[in-house]
C-alpha cells in the first residue's frame, strides 16, 4: 500500500507503526514505508527505526529486525545496524542480517561483518545452510 500513499499518508502510517511496541516483522513494513519517503525524511526515519530495534533485548528479534530494515539503510546507518548485532554464539539469524547489510556496508567495514559471521563457524564449524567445512 505504501506506493499509493501521499506523504501525509506515509507520515501517518509511520507514526502509527512506531507508536506501539514493535514486533520484528513490523520492520518489514517500516522498510516498505521508508522506500517511498522523500530522501530528506528517509534518514530520519531509518535512525528512529534503528533506535527502536536496539531496544530488543532478545537478540533473535534484533537480528530479524536488522535483516528487514537493511535494504533501506544508508552506509552509515548500516554500520550502526551491524554494531547492534550480538557478537557471540551461533546464530543463523545474525548471518541473515549480515547478508542483508553487506550490499550497503562500506568496504572498510566488511571485515568486521565477516568476523561476526565467522563467530558462528568458530563455535559450530558451519555457516548457515552449508555443510561443515572444518574437519574434526
Amino acid at each position: 500500500m505504501a506506493p499509493y500513499l501521499t506523504i501525509a499518508g506515509l507520515t501517518e502510517a509511520l507514526a502509527q507503526a512506531t507508536a506501539a511496541s514493535l514486533e520484528p516483522e513490523c520492520f518489514s513494513a517500516l522498510a516498505a514505508l521508508v522506500r517511498h519517503l522523500p530522501s530528506a525524511r528517509r534518514s530520519t526515519v531509518a535512525q528512529q527505526a534503528l533506535t527502536l530495534l536496539s531496544r530488543f533485548v532478545d537478540h533473535r528479534l534484533r537480528e530479524t529486525a536488522v535483516a528487514a530494515l537493511a535494504p533501506v539503510l544508508r552506509p552509515e546507518e548500516a554500520v550502526r545496524a551491524l554494531r547492534t548485532l550480538p557478537t557471540g554464539g551461533p546464530s543463523d539469524r545474525r548471518a541473515v542480517a549480515i547478508d542483508a547489510l553487506v550490499p550497503v556496508l562500506p568496504d572498510a567495514v566488511l571485515p568486521e561483518a565477516l568476523d561476526l559471521v565467522l563467530a558462528r563457524t568458530a563455535m559450530t564449524g558451519t555457516l548457515p545452510g552449508c555443510p561443515a567445512f572444518f574437519p574434526g
